[in-house]
């Protein structure tokens, strides 16, 4: 199969490599940041809900325990429950 890209749109979107799991999609905090805020956690903002997603922003840094600043996580609905499929670095 080949693998394609696609670039980086206005909403902070920068579409990964194609594969079986489909686009790895990754969100700028800098994007995510200029959000409304949906949901506001104990760490995160949620910025992003769909009905089989979630983008949260930490509002949390390395002095704060978390593995690094500005940590963007993807979150997918499977059987029922919030799965993290994914985070970094925004």
């Amino acid at each position: 199969m080949k693998r394609t890209t696609r670039s980086k749109s206005k909403c902070g979107f920068s579409g990964g490599p194609l594969g079986a799991r489909g686009p790895l999609r990754e969100y700028t905090a800098k994007a995510l940041e200029r959000r409304k805020t949906l949901v506001t956690g104990q760490c995160d903002d949620l910025k992003i809900r769909t009905s089989k997603t979630r983008v949260w922003l930490s509002r949390c840094g390395v002095e704060d325990g978390e593995p690094f600043d500005n940590k963007v996580t993807i979150e997918k609905l499977a059987g029922g429950r919030w799965v993290t499929v994914e985070e970094y670095p925004g």
